[in-house]
């Protein structure tokens, strides 16, 4: 099994960066770093004189996250690998990720593998019994996506630049017959913005605390979504969610008008964008 890591770079820590790399490097067969425009580069290039990096894509524009987990996916295919580590710059892998995954290649039309992700900013418990389960869908750092299931499907789309890109490419999977599991292994450590806990009438939420342009993202995406995949995004899902966010951002974040005119706005133009 010939296996890829790839990392998306936009304006890293390079100490991270640096952690990241090395805790991933003996776990895989290459890592392919793609950075989209970033303000340290030459600081990046620098570090990477010392790192065992096989590629990087230096893109000359921000192309989004969509556009570069689809680049990675196509030098994956081209080069012959059989599964793609998919990573954010943020997220560290633990030891013996690669290998929980491996032992899991084999299960019924996976298209993609997860594992249980532990946030650096606060306790969440994801248990459940056995060693796998299906999921409709995961974030894409820390996925192992099998590149001959991804060849079946429409691949990421562009066009959602960022935000709900890894609900796309789940969706995407399940429309092409396959499937998403979950593995009962703590394998990633990753940091969900600036997520902040808190608990409202006994249940546990978190805050992010976006920017007003993410917002727009987060809700013109949602939006896109729901037209795009009827089957799996009800306008009822849609606007619960939608509804949910509204009322964190008037109780508990800063900039609230901002935010919100943002994610109206986004809404209105994710109905343009499915037309």
């Amino acid at each position: 099994m010939k296996i890829l890591t790839e990392i998306i770079l936009y304006n890293p820590d390079l100490n991270r960066l640096r952690e990241n790399i090395e805790a991933v490097r003996k776990q895989c067969d290459n890592i392919l770093l793609i950075d989209n425009a970033s303000i340290n580069k030459t600081e990046v290039k620098k570090m990477l004189d010392e790192c065992p990096v096989t590629d990087v894509i230096w893109n000359q524009t921000n192309r989004g996250v969509s556009a570069a987990l689809k680049q990675a996916m196509h030098y994956g295919m081209e080069h012959g690998y059989d599964w793609v580590l998919t990573l954010d710059q943020d997220s560290v892998c633990r030891n013996g990720l690669v290998k929980a995954y491996q032992k899991f290649a084999g299960l019924d039309h996976a298209g993609i593998l997860t594992c249980i992700v532990d946030d650096r900013n606060y306790q969440k418990t994801d248990q459940f019994a056995g060693p796998y389960r299906e999921v409709e869908s995961c974030i894409t750092s820390g996925s192992f996506m099998n590149v001959e299931a991804y060849r079946h499907t429409d691949g990421f789309d562009e066009k959602m630049v960022i935000d709900l890109v890894d609900y796309d490419i789940c969706f995407n999977m399940h429309a092409h017959g396959y499937k998403v599991y979950q593995i009962n292994y703590h394998g990633l450590l990753h940091e969900l913005g600036r997520g902040k806990p808190f608990t409202f009438l006994g249940k546990k939420y978190t805050v992010l605390n976006e920017s007003a342009q993410r917002h727009y993202y987060i809700a013109r995406n949602q939006v896109y979504l729901m037209h795009k995949y009827p089957d799996y995004v009800s306008w009822k899902r849609c606007l619960v969610k939608e509804a949910k966010y509204e009322v964190k951002i008037l109780f508990l974040e800063t900039d609230k008008w901002n935010k919100l005119i943002s994610r109206w706005k986004g809404m209105k133009d994710g109905v343009k964008m499915a037309a």
